[in-house]
């Protein structure tokens, strides 16, 4: 009794992270959306897939917890290495705090996207103490992850064509060169 109680608030605790680092990223599309308008419709459907994410994974669906771990590994990968959005973000950041003036008002929210760290970790443990494990979870985490970087890269290829290059150039990070 008092270990199923345990397990109950474990993952309680585990879902509440779930539910908010997806919702932190949700506010941080749109406010990114509210503050340039040209990425607005791209950030509404983005936040879809974090939707998506908070409704699978609220019925405990292994494949929530995949499409979550997937689409956050796929973005943090992205911005961390591909790109430099993160990294502009902190300088945005630190110049706003030394200077008081901001440039870039769409790059201050960049580090708060340490909220995808908490909800690739929240969903690892979440799966990980699950009571019930079946043989074909791990498909269903891949199939989730994949999912919901198709999903990205189909809003992307339609709402936000200038930033289909992160694809190829995350294939090329991978070692996997496209024929052009």
């Amino acid at each position: 009794m008092l270990m199923e109680h345990l397990a109950q608030k474990h993952d309680r605790f585990l879902h509440a992270c779930i539910d908010g680092s997806a919702a932190v990223f949700i506010a941080i599309l749109l406010l990114t959306g509210w503050f340039e308008p040209s990425i607005r419709t791209l950030h509404i459907f983005q936040s879809l897939i974090y939707i998506s994410i908070l409704v699978l994974c609220a019925r405990r669906k292994v494949v929530g917890y995949g499409a979550a771990i997937g689409i956050a590994a796929f973005w943090n990968t992205a911005n961390l290495f591909v790109t430099t959005f993160i990294h502009s973000g902190w300088t945005a950041l630190l110049h706003l705090i030394h200077t008081g003036h901001d440039a870039h008002p769409e790059l201050i929210v960049a580090p708060i996207a340490a909220a995808h760290f908490i909800l690739i970790a929240a969903c690892i443990a979440a799966y990980l103490v699950r009571s019930t494990k079946r043989r074909s979870d791990p498909a269903l985490l891949i199939v989730g992850a994949l999912s919901s970087i198709l999903a990205f890269y189909v809003i992307i290829s339609i709402w936000g064509r200038q930033y289909l290059h992160i694809f190829s150039d995350m294939l090329a990070w991978l070692g996997i060169h496209l024929p052009k």
